[in-house]
């Protein structure tokens, strides 16, 4: 299945999204603080990024970073202002760890690429997914408590850590 999760940057700063970044994008309610993981596995297409700035004049930057193991890093950014959005449209480079299937269970901390938001920002991920056939693994340490068996979006960062989330989804049943 393909799919388009949008989020929005709550605060400015540089983060590193990892494969369990990636795989926990969709959850199921469990109970209290818990959420179940519905992918089993999960292919990074294309990522998508625009701020339009806060203030008339000032420049506002987004960047990503591909990292790779197998080459060279990938740098993309763009600056703007409120007459001119920086945007940023990019998919994985064949060398970079992202331009993999991600497992579920397989080093799911490893880092496949950062980027630099300004608060604000519209960052759209395009993945491809396979649903976990009987694999899910329940989720702990979410701020907020999802209903059972209901699906909710998780934040790009912030999932499961107890905080608040960063790049919240852009939906009314999030759960981060």
């Amino acid at each position: 299945m393909k799919h388009r999760f949008r989020f929005i940057a709550i605060i400015s700063g540089g983060y590193n999204i990892t494969r369990a970044n990636l795989l926990n994008l969709m959850v199921m309610g469990v109970g209290s603080n818990v959420a179940y993981r519905l992918f089993g596995a999960v292919k990074l297409n294309k990522i998508e990024m625009w701020n339009s700035g806060n203030a008339v004049g000032a420049p506002s930057t987004i960047a990503l970073e591909w990292l790779s193991n197998l080459g060279p890093t990938t740098e993309i950014s763009d600056t703007g202002n409120v007459f001119n959005w920086a945007h940023i449209v990019t998919s994985p480079p064949r060398t970079c760890l992202a331009g993999f299937w991600s497992q579920s269970g397989v080093n799911e901390s490893e880092v496949l690429f950062s980027i630099q938001v300004q608060a604000g920002t519209t960052v759209d991920v395009w993945i491809e997914v396979v649903f976990g056939d009987g694999t899910g693994v329940n989720l702990t340490g979410y701020t907020q408590s999802g209903s059972a068996s209901l699906l909710y979006y998780g934040a790009l960062i912030g999932q499961g850590t107890g905080g608040s989330g960063n790049l919240n989804p852009v939906t009314v049943t999030g759960l981060y």
